[in-house]
């Protein structure tokens, strides 16, 4: 019940006929699901807000918006029919009745109410208008509600997923290429504190709040990343669709997931799992010249503490003709020697971008 004049959403689809007398000077909502949600997943907003609509899918409601934004909002909330196609011929259907969205008071950039997700008040105000947020809040309809965790400390099966076919969806629709946006994410996991302190399934934080956080977005982002370099795009997308197929309406843990990729993949990745998931950091390589003694090429080191990480490194070079050559190198020694014959100028360490690391 709520008076006459405001706009309400909840979760659910909302009921054409609610049941019950209507107050006078009131007006009532009803919503049922058939699919159920974690109770701090349920979300109920009522104010003064501008309806926008949105066409192209049956399923989109009008979005609920403050009035001072609603120009900037018809711009940015155009995307979502174009996204749910890509979505659901990607990884599987939608799971619920209905999706909207409502700007409303929160600390959160958004919130991803499964169907009702919540934006932050200044969601407009950004150079890219937030679509980027509203990308990343959507893929929560498939990993966060249609996939749960199990465990706090598995958040990042939501919120990676969300940090990187987020900007994957974005790119879908003219925002940034992947690429310009894996160099941002991992600019911004270098610089944080978490990032050198903490692994991505740490869970000894005294509130679960601390746990979103470097790790569970942009490593979590980068670890998806990665396994798709490792698996190639083919098995990469066809295991993350058996995992949401497998796993829709559950709550899970990593031992899940990479159960999904096992089978797709048809190999075991619990190293690949264990090595960027339960490890503080990343590699930290220190690539030189060989010397006279050594065959003529290059020699790459890990240098951080612990066992050497697994992985392909990609190396770019002219040589004395101006040639560009690239060569990728499977990395599992402390110390690995790459035998180049000729000269080695401007050389670059993955030039498109594929791994998680530092340079020494």
């Amino acid at each position: 019940v709520y008076p006459k004049g405001l706009q309400a959403t909840a979760y659910g689809r909302r009921l054409d006929d609610p049941r019950g007398p209507v107050p006078d000077g009131f007006e009532v909502m009803e919503s049922v699901s058939d699919t159920e949600v974690p109770p701090y997943m349920f979300a109920l907003i009522v104010g003064a807000f501008v309806l926008i609509p949105e066409t192209g899918d049956p399923r989109l409601r009008p979005h609920l918006v403050y009035q001072q934004d609603a120009k900037q909002a018809r711009s940015s909330l155009r995307h979502h029919a174009k996204w749910m196609k890509i979505m659901e011929q990607t990884f599987g259907v939608y799971s619920y009745k209905k999706y909207t969205t409502a700007q409303c008071p929160t600390r959160w950039g958004g919130f991803e109410a499964p169907g009702n997700v919540q934006l932050s008040e200044r969601i407009f105000d950004g150079a890219d208008g937030g679509v980027g947020t509203l990308a990343h809040e959507f893929v929560h309809m498939w990993f966060g509600d249609g996939v749960g965790y199990a465990r706090w400390h598995e958040v990042w099966l939501s919120e990676g997923f969300a940090s990187y076919f987020g900007p994957w969806l974005n790119a879908a629709v003219g925002g940034p290429d992947l690429r310009s946006s894996m160099i941002r994410i991992r600019d911004r996991w270098r610089r944080s504190r978490d990032g050198r302190i903490k692994t991505v399934r740490d869970d000894s934080f005294p509130h679960p709040d601390m746990a979103l956080n470097a790790n569970t977005y942009p490593k979590g982002a980068w670890i998806l990343h990665m396994l798709r370099r490792e698996l190639g795009d083919e098995t990469f997308f066809a295991a993350l669709r058996a995992y949401y197929v497998e796993c829709r309406d559950k709550s899970v843990l990593t031992e899940n997931f990479a159960a999904c990729v096992k089978i797709s993949a048809k190999q075991d990745l619990r190293w690949f799992f264990s090595q960027w998931l339960d490890r503080v950091g990343c590699p930290e390589l220190r690539v030189r010249r060989s010397t006279d003694a050594e065959p003529p090429g290059l020699v790459i080191e890990q240098t951080q503490k612990g066992d050497p990480y697994t992985f392909w490194l990609q190396l770019r070079w002219t040589d004395a003709d101006g040639t560009v050559h690239n060569k990728e190198v499977r990395v599992r020694e402390r110390t690995t020697k790459v035998a180049i014959a000729g000269s080695i100028d401007d050389l670059r360490l993955d030039p498109d971008v594929q791994l998680l690391f530092r340079q020494k």
